[in-house]
């Protein structure tokens, strides 16, 4: 670009949530040309995921030139799965149902609807694990915590190189990468439908000024003009062969089972129950909501919970402290919504998916958000409820909360990772009543083994909440937060905790540090 415009390109590289959060800053820049967005496919994908985003990525930017096609690569840790081609892993996973897994940088991304369409065109059945980026997912790779990746080629490429992974396919349809000229292409593996790539691309601001940056550009790239006009109506294009924004939805949707409706509505299912996220001061509030069915979790619901708590965790705002999570009408959460079962709990594939996929990782985004969370229990907390509340830092509950897991009257067991997350929360004695002899609890049998902080009369605990959320908010967020980090160190076991003592200290020259300190010799109130 400096050669091409001859003025210098900053670069501010804004990570998080699918690639949104440095969408917005890019929609909210100035419109005087000053201002480039670097665009890639999970920004089409992204309007699937997180149905409340702050800018249209249709309306809000220019595609201005098509830059680079980056390839999928279907790359395998070799000391976890042994296979020397594409042909000998698909036989492998398919003797081997469920065995297997992969990472992505999340639902939704590229990596995600890679390994889905995979699963289709095979027929086979790998686990989805979600991660909070492109880079966690191959370091677990590398390491050996994940399977394999449907992973870009450009990020892969030196690890592959290096023999730490091994490719076994790069998904184009017709060539051979001149980088890896070993390695089949879909078309020679007999996957003719599998070509997938990441189209990268500049955008502007739509509504945007010349300003030097888009005069200079303008007047150094126009021998390309031919090129920006091919790579905007790729961009803007439902074209079938070239995806478009249209076209990479309807995919997105279709591997989270989502439908055209959007997140949480899914062809067939009830549209019933919400999960909608309010601010109150330094506070926000979740709030749980199935009208006539004590806010009973939809996979609309659990799908949304997930999207809520993603975009808490990339938000930057200093003066967001605590998160709160009540329901709505007199009770906290009866459960899952039976209504929903027949349509996929009897096919174990399906089964499986919306327990890691949509159940579970819903409940990983909210262990993983860096906020304190309190949870506002009234009235029944079962099932799903009692998962949910087991995720959270604090909870306070109103004296006839009923708290239990009586799956058991339905045949069925709770998932392996929901059954650990709750045995962790509420002890041994009550997790093996409730999940073994249908046991439900009152809130004082609760108060006893730890599981709550306080149990208040019923219209009382709305405002011990806030009041807790108060004197959370008062405190300094960056201790919250390094506190919420080293507790879930400490819950993975001692390798965790090792990677914990490395980074154990780098608060040490912080502004909060320094602040808490000083106004303790001083004696005065902090102001975090």
């Amino acid at each position: 670009f400096t050669k091409l415009a001859g003025q210098t390109l900053v670069i501010d590289n804004r990570g998080g949530a699918g690639g949104t959060l440095g969408a917005s800053i890019a929609a909210k820049a100035p419109a005087d040309g000053y201002t480039l967005f670097m665009g890639a496919v999970h920004h089409a994908i992204a309007p699937s995921v997180y149905p409340r985003l702050d800018y249209d990525i249709e309306k809000d930017f220019m595609p201005l030139m098509l830059l680079a096609n980056v390839p999928q690569v279907v790359v395998i840790n070799p000391k976890r799965v042994q296979a020397n081609t594409i042909q000998e892993f698909i036989a492998l996973v398919k003797r081997n149902p469920g065995k297997f897994n992969y990472g992505s940088a999340s639902s939704g991304t590229s990596h995600h609807l890679a390994g889905e369409l995979f699963k289709l065109q095979t027929g086979t059945f790998i686990t989805h694990i979600p991660y909070r980026g492109a880079g966690p997912a191959l370091s677990d790779l590398i390491s050996g915590n994940v399977d394999l990746m449907f992973d870009g080629l450009g990020s892969s490429a030196q690890h592959i190189k290096s023999g730490r992974i091994k490719a076994l396919m790069v998904a184009s349809s017709k060539r051979r990468n001149p980088a890896f000229p070993d390695v089949p292409c879909a078309g020679a593996a007999r996957l003719h439908r599998d070509h997938l790539v990441r189209p990268l691309g500049t955008q502007g601001h739509a509504g945007r000024g010349t300003g030097a940056c888009g005069r200079r550009h303008e007047k150094s790239t126009r021998h390309r003009r031919a090129q920006i006009d091919l790579g905007a109506k790729r961009l803007r294009d439902p074209d079938p062969h070239h995806g478009g924004l249209r076209r990479l939805r309807e995919l997105g949707n279709q591997a989270l089972g989502h439908g055209r409706e959007g997140v949480g509505r899914q062809a067939g299912m009830t549209a019933a129950g919400t999960v909608s996220l309010r601010r109150e001061g330094a506070t926000a509030v979740v709030t749980l909501s199935n009208a006539g069915r004590l806010n009973a979790m939809t996979r609309a619901m659990w799908r949304e919970l997930r999207a809520v708590f993603d975009g808490i965790a990339h938000v930057d705002d200093a003066g967001l402290r605590c998160i709160a999570i009540r329901g709505e009408g007199g009770a906290f959460c009866a459960g899952g919504d039976i209504s929903e079962y027949p349509s996929f709990r009897f096919e174990e594939a399906s089964l499986r998916e919306f327990h890691e996929n949509e159940v579970w990782a819903a409940l990983q985004a909210m262990l993983d958000c860096p906020l304190p969370l309190v949870a506002q229990i009234e009235g029944a907390c079962m099932g799903a409820g009692i998962e949910i509340a087991s995720c959270c830092d604090i909870r306070l509950a109103g004296a006839s909360a009923k708290f239990g897991a009586p799956i058991a009257r339905l045949g069925f067991p709770m998932a392996p990772r929901e059954a650990a997350l709750v045995h962790g929360a509420i002890g041994d004695v009550l997790a093996r009543d409730m999940l073994l002899a249908a046991g439900v609890h009152g809130a004082q049998r609760l108060y006893d083994a730890g599981f709550l902080l306080q149990v208040l009369p019923d219209n009382e605990v709305a405002t011990a909440v806030q009041v807790h959320a108060d004197r959370i908010a008062a405190l300094a967020p960056q201790a919250a937060r390094l506190h919420k980090r080293t507790f879930a160190m400490l819950k993975a076991g001692a390798h965790s905790t090792q990677n914990l003592l490395a980074t154990a200290y780098d608060y040490a020259d912080s502004a909060e540090h320094r602040e808490g300190i000083a106004a303790f010799l001083a004696k005065r109130t902090s102001n975090f």
